[in-house]
């Protein structure tokens, strides 16, 4: 299994409305490093709305509302294993797998 170091994500958001205009938004959403061990940076195009941290069972295991575009998230008290990070900004919202070693 090869694992980057990181890894760069742009979404697109387009929107078929036949009587509106068309604009296509596009953001770019970097997160590194993965896997972690301490500090897992996040950097955005758009202003960062909200960052969540779930873990393998679910549960919510760290919230953060109204970031800035660049911020870290320490990884260094959780324990080892599979993290969900879900990312919201005004352009959209994702999901990133994250891997704490």
């Amino acid at each position: 299994m090869v694992v980057t170091d990181y890894y760069t994500l742009v979404v697109n958001s387009e929107y078929d409305c036949p009587d509106f205009i068309h604009e296509e938004k596009e953001f770019a959403i970097k997160v590194y490093p993965n896997p972690v061990r301490e500090d897992l940076h996040i950097e955005c195009s758009d202003k960062i709305e909200s960052v969540k941290i779930y873990d393998a069972l679910g549960r919510k295991i760290i919230s953060k509302e109204n970031t800035p575009n660049n911020t870290s998230i320490d990884f260094s008290n959780l324990g080892s294993g599979f993290y969900i990070l879900k990312l919201r900004a005004a352009e959209g919202t994702e999901e990133f797998k994250v891997i704490k070693q």
